[in-house]
């Protein structure tokens, strides 16, 4: 299957992620995908680690999903990644510049529709593409939210529908900056661990939307699992990276409630595990993510935490976690 060359005129931007710069480029029917990125400068004219073009093609998408089986497959041809997803419809694909000559590369996601667009295409455009690129480069792309106090963060581990997102916008809106909603990238610099975020928006179920007091919130459409997809409001800070202090495991119904409770680095490897799982199905395991995965749970502390609706009092806790290194006596 060839690839579609851009033919448009496209608009650029330059966006970054834990310190690699990312160029993203846009048609006129894709340009208000740009708005779901937290980090957007002008185009530079030195070039960008990763180059990532934002188009529709119809006809290409069509003829790319004829023979797809299930909701998403993932192929890979040499160094070239391909990514085509039935729901909702597009493909994205990414492989080596082969202009350049540097260590570079460039991606390309291509809608069957400018407009209209699945919620989860709108609040995470080429989120495929720039994780398989961010892997490359030992950045690991986690499902968890992060929040962080100054330069200290916190990643929030749980099962979908273990609460860790409301959670993070819950704090977010009391004085804490929020790194990302369900998406975090986190990576080794020196001796520090950071973690870092991309997306400035957040994909919501009704329940969390009414807590959250969110309808406000500039819609982004349903997702193809049925949740609402947000754009976050001026009134909740972001910060774009911080050093990871700690791991918080987050659950309804297991731990002590608003107590953390620090985690053996056995016990540390099932949050961690659970956070990888999405980008190790979509990219297949490897020895360098088991290094990786050991090595996260002898550097960051990990707790577990039973939360309810009690915002104040995960504040509360957190907070203390954050500034004493675990949760006062």
């Amino acid at each position: 299957m060839g690839l579609p060359d851009p033919t448009t005129a496209m608009t650029r931007m330059r966006s970054w992620l834990a310190g690699h710069a990312i160029d993203l480029e846009f048609e006129p029917e894709t340009a208000h995908l740009a708005d779901a990125f937290a980090r957007q400068v002008d185009a530079d004219p030195e070039p960008a680690e990763l180059t990532v073009s934002f188009r529709v093609d119809k006809r290409f998408v069509d003829s790319a999903l004829r023979t797809i089986v299930g909701e998403s497959s993932h192929q890979r041809r040499g160094n070239t990644h391909v990514w085509l997803a039935a729901k909702p419809r597009h493909v994205q694909s990414l492989s080596p510049d082969p202009v350049s000559g540097r260590d570079a590369a460039v991606a390309s996601v291509v809608l069957e529709q400018g407009y209209g667009l699945d919620g989860s295409l709108r609040a995470r455009p080429g989120v495929e593409v720039i994780s398989a690129w961010a892997i490359g480069r030992d950045v690991l792309p986690v499902h968890a939210s992060g929040i962080a106090l100054g330069d200290r963060a916190l990643i929030l581990l749980g099962e979908s529908g273990s609460g860790k997102t409301t959670t993070a916008l819950a704090l977010a809106e009391r004085g804490w900056s929020l790194l990302a909603d369900d998406r975090c990238f986190v990576y080794r610099h020196g001796s520090e661990v950071k973690a870092a975020s991309l997306y400035a928006t957040a994909i919501l179920t009704e329940t969390s939307l009414s807590r959250l007091e969110a309808r406000s919130w500039r819609d982004l459409g349903i997702t193809h699992h049925g949740k609402q997809a947000r754009h976050l409001p001026s009134t909740i800070h972001m910060t774009s990276e911080a050093h990871l202090a700690s791991v918080v495991w987050v659950s309804p119904d297991a731990g002590s409630l608003y107590k953390p409770v620090l985690l053996s680095r056995r016990e540390a490897l099932v949050p961690w595990q659970s956070a990888l799982a999405p980008t190790l199905q979509a990219h297949g395991p490897s020895a360098g993510w088991l290094r990786n995965l050991a090595d996260l749970s002898h550097a960051v502390p990990a707790w577990r935490m039973r939360v309810s609706w009690d915002f104040d009092r995960i504040d509360g806790a957190l907070r203390d976690l954050v500034s004493r290194g675990g949760p006062t006596t």
